[in-house]
């Protein structure tokens, strides 16, 4: 069992929490209504993120508060977040910029991510716990 401690955004009351995708580190917020990782498609370009675009015919459609996005499948060969190392990952990345949003934080952990862990959020001792 990991306990991770966490504090959340004054103005939004999001949770932030770091990860690391190929050695590379972001910020994501834990989003537990979302099905799926996505991170900023400008994040990758930035980065030295080593990663490569799953073959796949469509785009993913992604339903947001604000509609539905197409993304696109990425793999990485490391992320690494509240001491769950996911290897061969694939998650969801997205253009923002292009539609005019610019995003205070790299992306989105998902639900995805936690597959086969157990995962607790303590919100009175502001604590993570994974198992």
């Amino acid at each position: 069992m990991k306990v991770f401690k966490f504090k959340v955004v004054p103005t939004t009351g999001a949770i932030v929490v770091k990860a690391y995708v190929n050695g590379y580190k972001l910020n994501l917020l834990l989003d537990t209504g979302a099905t799926n990782t996505i991170i900023d498609y400008n994040i990758l370009l930035m980065s030295e993120i080593e990663y490569m675009f799953v073959n796949s015919i469509d785009q993913p459609l992604f339903e947001t508060a604000s509609g539905i996005i197409n993304a696109q499948w990425v793999n990485v060969d490391s992320f690494i977040s509240l001491g769950i190392h996911n290897v061969e990952f694939n998650f969801a990345t997205y253009d923002f910029l292009l539609e005019g949003i610019i995003p205070e934080y790299d992306g989105m952990l998902g639900l995805d991510f936690f597959q086969n862990n157990k995962i607790c959020i303590d919100f009175v001792k502001s604590e993570i716990t994974i198992s």
